[in-house]
């Protein structure tokens, strides 16, 4: 696979920090990168930071996921934090994309545990479910995509819930739009969950 030129790294890690800086919604725009100068690019000396970054990038699909796993950690890494630490977080995303990879697996095991949660707690899909789920994914009790899915799946809403607004939306919002969920596989597997623990009570 053809390596990166210089710029065109610049140009994936300038869009997908300013996806997570919430300037640009990169999905919106179908994954198109931002154009920025490039004669001002190769006169800085960002230049020379992006000519190293480019050797050590297999190809773009390793960077994007890299930047993503990066950025939804800090926002503020910069690239110099990337050149430095660069095998680290390639073994980073790796673990990230081994994870995605097992999301349906992850998500059955979490929702079943959620669902007789909900049960024995005498719990139902109403409006205090969300508030109620968003407590065991900050109690960590499920992981961040766990809970997306979820509320993609019941397209629930937690604003002015302070929970949501400072540990969750701050650090996870902009992530949540770069997960792409197919509703009809999780509902289907959410309400065979449901249907199995109805059985057992």
């Amino acid at each position: 696979m053809k390596r990166l030129t210089p710029y065109y790294a610049y140009r994936i890690y300038v869009s997908i920090r300013a996806h997570f800086a919430g300037s640009y919604d990169i999905t919106a725009y179908r994954w198109r990168f931002l154009r920025p100068d490039a004669e001002r690019f190769r006169n800085s000396s960002t230049f020379g930071i992006f000519s190293i970054l480019s050797y050590k990038i297999q190809n773009d699909a390793e960077w994007v996921n890299i930047l993503i796993v990066a950025l939804q950690r800090d926002r503020s890494i910069s690239y110099m934090d990337l050149m430095d630490q660069y095998d680290w977080w390639k073994k980073e995303s790796i673990k990230w994309q081994d994870h995605i990879r097992s999301i349906s697996y992850i998500f059955t095991n979490e929702a079943t545990e959620t669902v007789k949660a909900m049960f024995g707690e005498n719990k139902t899909f109403d409006g205090d479910f969300p508030d109620w789920l968003l407590k065991r994914f900050i109690a960590h009790k499920m992981c961040v995509e766990t809970f997306i899915i979820f509320k993609k799946l019941l397209d629930f809403n937690l604003d002015g819930d302070p929970n949501y607004e400072y540990l969750y939306q701050n650090q996870y919002e902009k992530y949540e739009l770069l997960i792409n969920v197919s509703t009809e596989k999780y509902r289907t597997i959410l309400a065979n969950i449901i249907k199995q623990e109805k059985l057992c009570q």
